[in-house]
């Protein structure tokens, strides 16, 4: 049972969040199939896996696992573990898989589009974006989906990147607070 997620920012709660899906998927599984969960036979389940595909702007390995055991604040006495793989799909990173997976390769290279954009002081976001997607069906990546999509992918960034930085506004704001309240504490 192989669970995949994509994730723009690093979240070291991934195997919480992995586990919870999980848990919804096997009951599930165990509904659809009729088994019987409290029966005297063991079930046959599907190993579980869980990618996280990281597509974040800050520089992170090929690969890295978070542990759920990383959470508990007594790790000796626990009975659970579960680990997300968090895979970066950004340029220059797992290039093999990205080379096996063109869509995902190709994702990538969206991704890279949009963040060249807002980098470009002659855009406002919304006007990177949009750049971003006509650029990307222009040269075929992503291309029919872009096409059929475009409202709603523009939609879903613009409002990406409006949280992001409404986060970091708000971030800036509670530290600039907290200086100004130590330096009158002194």
């Amino acid at each position: 049972m192989n669970l995949y997620e994509a994730q723009s920012t690093k979240n070291p709660n991934m195997p919480l969040r992995g586990l919870i899906y999980l848990a919804h998927l096997y009951e599930g599984y165990i509904a659809k199939n009729r088994l019987n969960l409290y029966g005297t036979r063991l079930l046959t389940l599907p190993t579980p896996r869980y990618i996280v595909l990281y597509s974040g702007s800050h520089n992170e390995p090929d690969c890295k696992e978070y542990y759920l055991s990383d959470s508990f604040n007594d790790k000796s006495s626990s009975c659970l573990e579960f680990t997300a793989t968090v895979l970066n799909i950004n340029t220059g990173h797992n290039e093999q898989l990205l080379e096996q997976c063109h869509l995902l390769y190709e994702y990538a290279r969206f991704l890279e589009a949009v963040r060249k954009y807002l980098k470009n002081p002659s855009y406002n976001t919304a006007e990177a974006i949009e750049q971003a997607v006509a650029e990307c069906i222009s040269e075929g990546i992503l291309a029919k989906f872009l096409s059929g999509h475009r409202a709603e992918v523009i939609n879903v960034l613009l409002t990406e990147y409006d949280a992001n930085l409404h986060m970091k506004a708000t971030y800036e704001q509670g530290f600039d607070d907290g200086h100004e309240a130590g330096l009158s504490e002194g």
